[in-house]
């Protein structure tokens, strides 16, 4: 499975996360998200910054969850808006990649391509991984 499939798979869970949790928080889904697809299945992903927003990022395709695009978009390929805005945005807003703070909690999950996994892990990893983010300063 590929990352956008499987992205696709948890698409509608992950979304009630966080409106249901703190939708505020996108730099701790984004670097929690980032670190599971970086180790998993692409090394070049990667958790961007720009103007106070997070989100997530390749050469392929961007996510974001907490300021969906239009029509609720949260996975962008390279052909969507929602990709060449923030591929813009990238470009021209001095963004900063942010370092990835859940790599140790990523390389436990067992199954690791099941979206039961995933979910779990964001879900038994959210408050820890935010107390970093804030230690960190990722919140300016």
């Amino acid at each position: 499975m590929d990352v956008i499939q499987f992205m696709k798979s948890v698409d509608k869970e992950l979304r009630n996360i966080v409106k249901e949790g703190k939708p505020a928080k996108c730099h701790t889904y984004c670097n929690l998200i980032a670190s599971y697809l970086n180790v998993h299945f692409d090394e070049k992903i990667k958790h961007v910054r720009v103007l106070g927003h997070g989100w997530v990022s390749s050469d392929d395709f961007v996510l974001d969850y907490v300021q969906p695009f239009e029509g609720e978009q949260t996975i962008g390929d390279n052909k969507s808006e929602l990709y060449l805005f923030h591929k813009y945005m990238e470009s021209e807003g001095n963004a900063e990649n942010y370092d990835l703070l859940a790599l140790e909690e990523v390389t436990s999950v067992k199954n690791p391509y099941f979206p039961g996994s995933f979910i779990e892990y964001i879900k038994s990893n959210f408050s820890k991984i935010d107390d970093r983010v804030v230690d960190m300063g990722y919140y300016k």
